[in-house]
Order: structure tokens, then sequence, then C-alpha cells
């Protein structure tokens, strides 16, 4: 980065004023190198450069803290938060030294069945099996999202057996351990969130089956990092994954804040148990600070930008 988001951060100064709200991140995973067919990843080279424009552009904020301006009605404009979905074990070995080192806070929302599992989350072993068997990654995760965790763990099952021999998983896409979810939270600078425990699309299951997600999910997390777990990330997250009546299970099971994957800012009239967020790509510094410095003020980022 070479500073020519400078003009980015003195525009965005100046229109700060009338910037609507506050600006929510998504993230999934932080790399060294990352080998990533899925856009989840992010390069520890480009996050640092992220990190440094979060400062210059905005004001970083806890997510808890967004919210609790949120119940009073009012959101401080240019305010950004930063959460990561998943749980995978780079946040703890890679992302959070570099938060540490700006002060910048976030939230790692953790799918807590996937804690100390050895195996990859079911969309990156269908990446890897995909590579051995020619198949389209996308195709097969549009048709295994919305399926039961029974019937999906048995449609795994048939892929694995006609795949045959796949590699091993990979160490680079493990999820993180117990004794790594705690480390997460020591600190007092990460929040731990739940995920629920199999990353189901929650609006597809039952009531029941909703609530014992969103129950044992956080009461397992709770255990792990020995405080009260209170805020939430819906799986896939989108408007045919959330349903109010989702929403309103959350809240009823002792969440105090939950994320949506829909772009938007956050305004004083906003859900809290339906917050918008903004994914984050692969971006060096400059074109996140494109990006960023659009979302503060407001507007989407044109192809002519």
């Amino acid at each position: 980065m070479r500073g020519r988001y400078r003009a980015w951060q003195i525009r965005t100064v100046l229109r700060n004023r009338l910037a609507p709200g506050a600006v929510v991140l998504m993230y999934h995973r932080v790399e060294v190198s990352p080998a990533d067919g899925l856009g989840l990843a992010v390069s520890a080279a480009h996050f640092r450069e992220h990190l440094a424009v979060v400062r210059a552009l905005g004001v970083p904020a806890r997510l808890a803290g967004i919210v609790a301006e949120l119940n009073r009605r009012h959101v401080t404009r240019g305010v950004v938060g930063i959460t990561f979905d998943d749980g995978y074990a780079d946040n703890l070995l890679v992302a959070k030294p570099l938060l540490e080192n700006r002060e910048v806070p976030a939230t790692v929302f953790v799918t807590s069945g996937f804690v100390g599992s050895e195996s990859e989350f079911w969309w990156d072993e269908i990446e890897r099996i995909a590579v051995a068997t020619g198949d389209d990654v996308r195709d097969l995760r549009v048709r295994l999202r919305f399926l039961a965790p029974t019937e999906l763990e048995a449609e795994l099952g048939r892929m694995r057996a006609a795949a045959g021999e796949v590699r091993a998983p990979r160490p680079s896409h493990r999820a993180l351990t117990a004794e790594e979810t705690a480390r997460l939270a020591t600190g007092g600078l990460v929040d731990v969130g739940s995920h629920t425990v199999t990353h189901a699309a929650l609006a597809r299951l039952s009531p029941l089956a909703q609530q014992k997600e969103l129950v044992e999910s956080r009461r397992a997390l709770e255990r792990i990092v020995g405080r009260p777990v209170v805020s939430l990330s819906y799986p896939f997250g989108g408007t045919a994954d959330l349903s109010a009546s989702t929403a309103a299970m959350a809240a009823r099971c002792g969440y105090q804040l939950a994320c949506a994957n829909w772009p938007g800012t956050v305004t004083r009239d906003t859900d809290k148990m339906r917050l918008p967020r903004f994914p984050v790509r692969d971006w060096d510094g400059d074109e996140f600070a494109k990006h960023l410095g659009a979302w503060l003020v407001g507007r989407r980022v044109l192809a002519s930008d």
C-alpha cells in the first residue's frame, strides 16, 4: 500500500457528518499464503493494510458497543466493527496478533460443533473433493447448503466414497481447538460469539431444531471461554436462511445481538437481531480503502471508481 487511500481519507472525513451510520465488516479467514477457491481468505499482508485503513478512515469499535448505542437509538457515524465467521484457527494464530498490533477489536463467531474437529468445515471439504473429481464446487455448495445436518453428513459420505483417495484435511483450513478458542477470548480485545452448532441454515429447520442449534452452541462456548456468549451470526445469513421467527427465536435463547449476511450500514432504525454486514475480499489496502470509504458515506462502489 503506497498511500493512495489518502484521498479517500480526506473525502470520508469531510463527508462523515452525512454518513448514515456504522459499518460492520465480515471476514472468515486470514492466512499467510491463502489457498482459497471459495473467496473466504484474506492474506495476512492485506489484512494488516485493512486495519491501517480502518484506523485512518473510521473509528474501530466493539460490536457490542455499536449495539449498545443502537439500543439508545443512536449510532455514531464512521464507526467500524470487525467480525469473523466460522471459527478458523488462523483467527487466533494470524488475525489476533495483527488486531492487537493496531488495537482494533473484533468478534469471532465460532461454530461450536467443529471446535477441535480433525475434519475441515464441510464447504472446504467439498472444495477438496471437487478438485479430485472435477466437479463444480459452487454448484455443490448450493446443492448441499440447505440440507439438514444428518442429510449433509450422509451426502458427504457418498461424495467421499465416490472420490476415492482424497488427500488429508489441510492444516491451513482447520477449526479452532477448545484451548485456542479460550485463548482467542483472553485479553479483552476479541469477543467470541456463536455461529450455531453445525452451521445449518436455521430458517430451514424446525423451531425445535433451531432452538437446539442456538442453545447448545451458546452453552458449549460459554463453558470454553468462561463468560457469557450473547452475540450470534446466522450461518449463511441471507434472506433465505434467516426469517423473522428465527431472529425472534435467537432473542428468546438469550442472544442480545445477531449478524446477518447482506450489505448495509447500521442506523438507529436497524434491527439489532439482523445487523447488516459488508463482506470483505482479498483486496490490497488501496482497493479496500475505496470500498470502506464508499460504505462509510453510504454509497456503492462502482466499476468506474
